[in-house]
């Protein structure tokens, strides 16, 4: 019997008591009409100009008391690293990752330049753009708000794989684009050996004043026979996390940390360092490495915060996960661990 939908203001606990997030998914739950979608178990409300309007007059006068910062440190791309283990992950800046596997090169929501003439980057890409085009196979983008889909960067990429959420048809009508393969959540497409399953997050889509939520956003589980890495895209913290961890083997889960403040504004939307490694222990992650900081001044926090509270988490409450605060440039290569 299919699953009727509830009143979207009530509760998750009253409406959807019982049905699980692959259940939800499954019935298309987040299919809401007329091309839109939403969270069901949590439906938000857009963002409007008034908010971001109350955001600059409220400012929160306890961060401007910090230090001011320069960006973090940049570290050129070791490229023999990438490719000395079956699995490894490269942090190139923002939600921008290098993610091999079995000698398959995926990049996550790449963004190169700035997002726009009051948004610059604040660092320089640790590897030539020439030579990153010629290591990636496959494209992953998680959502189309503007730090993580670049018009720029998919002309650049044009001639390999994207695969992106439902509705992003609409970025890629020319005859100079492929067609992308296009997942909705809980749909798996094996690229060249690995399964890539696109997962849902508690998120939200925009590039215009008309065109909130057309698209789909989630995170991605890439699955090989090295390992796995769920890359998390953008979210806030939501139950979700927790049956994905019951529902699939993930060995690092890569989850953003930054654009948290102020919470009135970000709490729904994007996780806190704090929260993100309780989403990462709810996925049962064995590594996080965490994203989404240090490049764009997009929110209120300063840009080091997330990355100094995180490495905070790890040196005082030692989580049971080991966490890996790579800096831009840096690799990571994943070892399984094995009983003794």
């Amino acid at each position: 019997m299919r699953i009727q939908r509830k009143k979207k203001e009530t509760p998750l606990s009253h409406s959807l008591e019982g049905i699980s997030l692959e259940q939800m998914c499954r019935e298309k739950l987040h299919h809401i009409g007329n091309g839109h979608f939403e969270n069901p178990w949590n439906p938000l409300d857009p963002r409007t100009l008034r908010d971001v309007i109350r955001w600059k007059m409220e400012r929160n006068t306890s961060y401007r008391r910090l230090p001011k910062e320069g960006p973090p440190p940049v570290y050129p791309v070791d490229l023999e690293r990438i490719f000395k283990g079956s699995l490894t992950v490269t942090y190139i800046g923002h939600a921008t990752l290098l993610i091999q596997i079995d000698g398959i090169v995926l990049i996550t929501d790449p963004v190169f330049s700035d997002l726009s003439v009051y948004l610059r980057r604040k660092i320089h890409l640790p590897l030539a753009k020439r030579t990153l085009k010629g290591m990636v196979q496959g494209i992953l983008i998680s959502h189309n708000h503007y730090d993580h889909f670049s018009l720029k960067a998919r002309r650049y990429l044009r001639n390999k794989t994207f695969i992106v959420p439902v509705g992003f048809k609409r970025y890629f009508r020319s005859k100079k684009f492929p067609y992308p393969i296009c997942l909705d959540w809980f749909d798996s497409f094996i690229f060249k050996g690995l399964r890539i399953t696109f997962l849902p997050t508690q998120h939200w889509s925009r590039r215009t004043l008309r065109d909130t939520n057309r698209t789909l956003w989630g995170g991605f589980l890439i699955e090989g026979s090295s390992g796995s890495v769920y890359f998390g895209g953008d979210s806030g913290y939501f139950h979700g996390f927790r049956e994905l961890g019951q529902r699939f083997h993930i060995d690092i889960a890569i989850l953003p940390i930054g654009a948290f403040a102020p919470r009135w504004l970000m709490k729904t939307v994007h996780l806190s360092p704090y929260e993100a490694v309780k989403a990462a222990i709810d996925l049962k992650a064995e590594t996080m490495i965490p994203c989404h900081w240090g490049t764009y001044q997009i929110s209120e926090e300063p840009l080091l915060l997330p990355i100094r509270l995180l490495k905070r988490i790890k040196q005082n409450l030692a989580p049971p996960l080991e966490i890996v605060p790579l800096m831009p440039g840096e690799t990571y290569e994943f070892k399984e661990h094995t009983d003794p």
